[in-house]
Parts: structure tokens; C-alpha cells; sequence
């Protein structure tokens, strides 16, 4: 789970999305995070896009099920306000619908929208 934290927080800084800091507080298994990722877990807990196992332990050596990591990525969009649908600066568009998830990087059209519509015909 601890490499799903450090993605999510990769992106939010390769992308300079605004992640909130909505609560403090620490895991009781901390002491077993590796050192590479102990800051983004910490900053994805304080954001609120991670919230543990239960008993305030986040298992950072285990798996996440496809439940999971889909509540991370909710979580994520939520706390950096790119869903359900935004296009932020610098062109990241998120859609959160319907249990799917699609991420994409937008892409400088040359043409317009009046170039882009078909020609009626006769």
C-alpha cells in the first residue's frame, strides 16, 4: 500500500495539485514504513486520501484490493478537486462515474471547434 501512496503523491507534485491538510495524527505501524515513502504516506493521510486499515494501522507492506486502491483514487480526486470532471492548468482531466476511473492529459488542439464539426451535406 505504501507504493500506492507514493504514486498518488508523485503525481499530485509532478502535476502541482493542492493537496489539503485536514487532520494530523500517525499509524501505530509507522516504525514499519520504508523510509522512501514515509513522507507520502503521511501527507496522503493528512490530505484524507488515506485512511488505514482499522485500528489505526496502515499495513504499509501489504496488498491493496481493487475496493482499495478504487477508495484511494476517489479519495485522491476528492481531496485535490479534479473530479468528477475538471481540467485543471495544466490540462489533467479526471472523470470519476459510474465506478470508472479515467485520468488523461489533455492534449493543445490546433483546430477549432467550428474546424472540427462535419460539413452538412445535401
Amino acid at each position: 500500500m505504501e507504493q500506492m501512496a507514493v504514486i498518488l503523491y508523485n503525481f499530485a507534485v509532478h502535476f502541482e495539485l493542492e493537496l489539503p491538510s485536514i487532520r494530523t495524527g500517525a499509524f501505530y505501524d509507522e516504525a514499519d514504513f520504508s523510509s522512501w515513502a514515509a513522507n507520502a504516506i503521511i501527507t496522503m493521510f493528512e490530505a484524507g486520501v488515506i485512511n488505514g486499515m482499522g485500528n489505526n494501522r496502515f499495513n504499509p507492506q501489504g496488498y491493496g484490493t481493487r475496493a482499495e486502491v478504487a477508495t484511494l483514487l476517489r479519495n485522491f480526486l476528492q481531496a485535490t478537486q479534479t473530479g468528477p470532471f475538471v481540467a485543471n492548468e495544466n490540462n489533467i482531466v479526471a472523470n470519476l462515474t459510474d465506478n470508472s476511473l479515467v485520468i488523461a492529459k489533455e492534449e493543445e488542439n490546433e483546430l477549432s471547434q467550428e474546424e472540427n464539426e462535419p460539413t452538412p451535406t445535401a
